[in-house]
């Protein structure tokens, strides 16, 4: 309770950086805010204008003002941080592994990205909903589907992806049977017909072919090149894309304070996978299984579908810095339920001795 209520006061103190930083600079927060007030019902759709309603029904009905928007934004992105914790700490399997989770839950720029009028902080509650959903996908499923529907409000495509993820999770189970794994392609099915190119429509897609995906591809690796944080996608392999995305900026390549504390947060995950990698290689065997699988295909079919569209279409660091916290929380809980404790680390290092 004590750490929440400081959760609560870190979280609402960025949101306070945030402010003032587009009062001052400018932002699509500030954009949605000036949009919802001149806001028509006949523009109501998934993403943007689906924010700019939100916006505008807390303008219009509840007489907000910006920063009071900004504070209910706010409450929503912790709220997904909250779920984002439990979830870390009821994997973790000794105390060390408890200050780490601790340090993730305050990643800067977590808090800073999902404390703002816009939709990290809606995707970010989503993504917290789904992961504390998926450690018990039977007994949640009504909250898993509500995070779903969330997202495919907010970014279409990311929902479209969870949704995908959810069926996998269930069609591996070895517990359901036959019959309703049946059930499960049938239903769907029925759901992503509809849903796909819906989908490639909002983002573009005009040829709804593999070649017109591809091209589509080539064609958003030259978006946002030009601004700060812009890097050449097209000219990496798929290794180096997946790294630039999560691991970059690094602290070499820093060259302002908004870019440092991006890349401590960047270290943090790197030495996070890294202390994973050798966790998995060297005491993979005396490792309890404290995820169920259906939980782990779940997580993995999302984040690692969510990783390979993004990092092949983001070429702008700065992007990357905030919508990976869309699928970085599955990974974290991952490779955090992959550490050892302390006493299998024990027993491991005796039995090497003898």
């Amino acid at each position: 309770m004590i750490f929440s209520l400081f959760m609560y006061i870190w979280h609402t103190f960025f949101c306070g950086v945030y402010i003032w930083y587009v009062i001052n600079n400018g932002g699509d927060s500030l954009a949605y805010y000036h949009n919802s007030l001149v806001f028509s019902l006949e523009n109501l759709r998934p993403g943007t204008q689906f924010v700019n309603f939100i916006v505008f029904l807390m303008v219009k009905t509840l007489d907000l003002s910006m920063s009071a928007c900004f504070l209910v934004f706010n409450f929503l992105g912790l709220l997904g941080l909250l779920l984002f914790f439990s979830v870390m700490t009821s994997v973790a399997g000794n105390k060390s592994t408890i200050f780490l989770v601790y340090i993730i839950a305050l990643l800067p720029s977590i808090s800073f990205w999902t404390s703002a009028i816009g939709k990290d902080a809606l995707a970010f509650l989503s993504t917290g909903m789904a992961l504390w959903a998926s450690l018990y996908l039977q007994a949640r499923i009504k909250l898993m589907f509500i995070a779903i529907v969330l997202m495919l409000l907010i970014r279409p495509h990311i929902g479209l992806i969870m949704f995908v993820a959810l069926a996998c999770a269930f069609f591996f189970d070895s517990k359901v049977s036959n019959r309703k794994r049946l059930v499960l392609v049938v239903f769907s099915l029925f759901v992503i017909t509809p849903l796909v190119p819906a989908v490639l429509s909002y983002a573009g897609v005009q040829e709804r072919s593999v070649a017109g995906i591809l091209s589509y591809i080539e064609e958003r690796q030259q978006f946002n090149m030009d601004g700060g944080g812009g890097m050449d996608i097209a000219q990496m392999s798929l290794p180096e894309k997946l790294f630039a995305y999560v691991y970059r900026p690094t602290v070499f390549e820093s060259r302002t304070l908004y870019e440092f504390a991006a890349a401590l947060d960047n270290l943090v995950l790197l030495l996070l996978t890294l202390l994973a990698g050798f966790s998995y290689v060297f005491y993979s065997s005396n490792k309890t299984k404290v995820l169920k699988s259906g939980s782990v295909v779940f997580m993995m079919t999302f984040a690692v579908v969510c990783l390979l569209v993004l990092a092949t279409t983001t070429s702008n660091l700065g992007i990357s810095i905030r919508q990976k916290w869309m699928f970085m929380p599955m990974i974290i809980v991952l490779l955090i339920s992959v550490l050892p404790s302390r006493k299998r680390a024990l027993q491991n290092n005796i039995q090497s001795v003898y």
